[in-house]
């Protein structure tokens, strides 16, 4: 039984290179979710405001850092266990049996956990403060001096690990009881057929991403809640497509490339191509992994990056006065109905109580209606319920004695005539406009946007008539507004918003239909924080995954380089032999590590282009215009990620022309 301790850390330390890393980078996994988990449950995150906000993604983010954890570890052990099956064969020939092996694999896992833990813990403690004071500068949170240990974190990283790290135990023990210990013994010198190329799969995993990327460029806005899901469903498609992709279309490409003997039987392509089509066949998966986690960090930073510097512009959009009460209501069949003009009233009545300044109060109705170019039929949809399709427009109708009212302005329109503005992404270009082919109203179009939820839709327009009142029967809704400046505490704010829900519901009779009131009240300081919590903890997640997301890649190709540098030693060793210089022999070398590295960069920069449509469409919808913006900070991300990538691939290379004997 003592020989087993000895045996595990003698293991440990002989395989300083396989395991060294292993755990070096399970460590920085529980210092992140140390991190996590630390400030999900912090004291000052929770006191600054949108702190439930912030702490509710944290928490999230940690069920992601676990999850990942997982899967990462287990795939990355693989390469750990391949390369000393070798060594535990020999251990089996020598008179050990399957039973003794599982004993000398529980203390060298035992071994790994306590260090991983041990040196994550130490990591994320140290660390914590730092996170924490970067956090709340995105969140506009307040700072406070003092260093604490959370044992709720150090217990949770205990617990979640010490689960992977048994599973790894348990998997490593299934392989080595199912293996032959004479194959074992002589794995590495086994013979490899030559690789087929399987057309029907390269052509599967290449119609599987034209199919993802065409369902996402496809996708139209109008459909808003169906934006998630259908890019969700393109998800899939392109995970698969890209495996296909490495595994049998990289093949198929090495074998197109063979049959071109000008380029092939040429000494520096023919040994490159050659190998890569070996190479392909075995390192596919762990290629589209890579290109995958990095499609993750390039889709994930460009997208909160480009949404959180876009607050203050929604904000401004979103809120022209500091407070705002809305109440709409929703007609339903059997719902109690209000004319326009009762609700102006009451709308005004309410506002003229407001203790601020600048009050602005108003009533519009409002309908959607299909067309283009001037043209439009009422369709009868509620805009806030239903369905929206292409070719739908939201109109909101006030008459111009409010208009006049809002703006402080003498305005004077015939009874032809109607003041149209674009309150959304798309503007307003005909010269005129006319419903249900009735009465046709000349246009003139104004800059006119006052809090009227319309950034909510790809095509909203707000039209100043004379009189409105003959669009009431189309009217899916009535939305009254209240809006002013000053600073209102939270009990005055749900003290005026209890009084205005009331006087807008104030002539009930028991026994009729109810108004269907929908009521809400915020300011534009609480939007804001809640909008800067949101994103502020997306970037803070988006950073700690990319921090995850780069290691495991890193470490990904340090595997391969490892491995593939002990796979292909005897080559090379061959290629000498038979007379190829070592400087053509490095030419080949750097051919082939560099193409076979790049690729997965270049695929994941191709689905996060296509990727940043589906994030532009989600922008629109929450009234978030800088597409711009979004451009340069998906080419910016993706530049720097490259460079960091090539100069970590470089690191990486040389590991494996140091194996080859290069």
């Amino acid at each position: 039984m003592n020989l087993y301790p000895k045996l595990a850390a003698n293991a440990i330390r002989s395989n300083r290179q396989l395991y060294f890393p292993f755990i070096l980078m399970s460590s920085g996994i529980i210092g992140v979710l140390y991190i996590m988990a630390a400030l999900s449950t912090s004291d000052t995150v929770k006191a600054c405001r949108g702190g439930h906000t912030l702490m509710t993604v944290l928490d999230y983010s940690i069920y992601i850092v676990a999850f990942f954890a997982l899967l990462f570890m287990f795939f990355t052990n693989s390469f750990v266990l391949k390369r000393r099956t070798k060594e535990l064969g020999l251990y089996n020939i020598l008179g050990m049996n399957k039973r003794n092996l599982a004993g000398v694999m529980a203390f060298e896992t035992l071994i790994m956990y306590v260090s991983s833990y041990i040196i994550g813990s130490v990591f994320g403690i140290l660390f914590c403060k730092l996170a924490e004071a970067g956090l709340l500068k995105l969140a506009k949170g307040e700072n406070h001096t003092g260093f604490t240990v959370s044992g709720h974190a150090l217990k949770l990283c205990a617990l979640i690990f010490l689960g992977i790290f048994f599973l790894i135990f348990l998997n490593s023990v299934r392989v080595v009881s199912f293996a032959n210990p004479a194959q074992m013994f002589k794995s590495e010198n086994l013979g490899e057929k030559p690789p087929r190329a399987n057309f029907f799969l390269g052509l599967l995993g290449v119609a599987a991403i034209i199919f993802a990327y065409h369902k996402v460029l496809s996708m139209d806005i109008m459909m808003q809640e169906k934006l998630l899901a259908n890019f969700a469903e393109a998800v899939i498609p392109v995970i698969a497509g890209t495996f296909l992709l490495f595994i049998a279309g990289s093949v198929l490409l090495c074998k197109i490339l063979q049959k071109n003997k000008k380029y092939y039987y040429n000494k520096k392509h023919f040994v490159a191509v050659s190998n890569m089509a070996f190479r392909m066949k075995r390192s596919g998966a762990g290629l589209a992994t890579i290109s995958i986690l990095t499609t993750m960090v390039l889709i994930m930073l460009s997208s909160t990056v480009a949404f959180y510097s876009q607050i203050e512009s929604v904000m401004i959009s979103d809120f022209p006065r500091e407070n705002v009460f809305i109440g709409t209501y929703g007609f339903f069949d059997d719902s109690k109905r209000i004319t326009l003009a009762d609700a102006d009233k009451r709308t005004t009545g309410i506002a003229a109580k407001a203790e601020g300044t600048d009050v602005v109060s108003y009533a519009k109705l409002n309908f959607v209606a299909n067309g283009k170019n001037g043209e439009y039929n009422i369709t009868g949809k509620r805009e806030r319920y239903d369905s929206l399709e292409e070719g739908d427009c939201v109109f909101s109708l006030i008459p111009l004695d409010s208009y006049n009212r809002i703006t402080g302005q003498s305005v004077k329109l015939a009874d032809d005539e109607a003041i149209i503005s674009s309150v959304s992404k798309n503007g307003y270009y005909a010269d005129f406009l006319r419903f249900n082919d009735s009465k046709t109203y000349k246009t003139k179009t104004v800059d006119f946007d006052l809090f009227s939820q319309g950034r909510h839709y790809l095509n909203s327009f707000l039209v100043v008539m004379n009189d409105v009142s003959s669009y009431e029967q189309y009217a899916s809704g009535i939305t009254c507004f209240i809006m002013f400046n000053g600073d209102l505490s939270t009990e005055q704010m749900r003290v005026f918003g209890k009084e205005t829900y009331a006087e807008l519901k104030s002539d009930e009779v028991e026994g009729e239909n109810p108004y269907r009131l929908g009521f809400e009240s915020t300011t534009r300081q609480t939007s804001e924080t809640q909008y800067s919590s949101v994103y502020s903890g997306l970037i803070f997640m988006g950073v700690m995954l990319t921090i995850l997301f780069m290691g495991a890649t890193i470490l990904l190709m340090y595997y391969r380089q490892v491995f593939e540098g002990h796979e292909d030693y005897g080559k090379y060793q061959i290629l000498r032999n038979v007379g190829m210089s070592r400087k053509d022999i490095k030419s080949t070398v750097d051919s082939l590590t560099f193409v076979t590295f790049l690729s997965p960069v270049l695929v994941a920069i191709a689905h996060t282009s296509v990727a940043m449509y589906f994030v532009h469409q989600f922008m629109v919808i929450q009234g978030m215009y800088g597409t711009l913006l979004l451009i340069a900070t998906s080419a910016v991300v993706s530049i720097i990620f490259t460079l960091i990538y090539f100069i970590f691939y470089k690191l990486t290379s040389r590991t494996y022309l140091k194996i080859v004997g290069q």
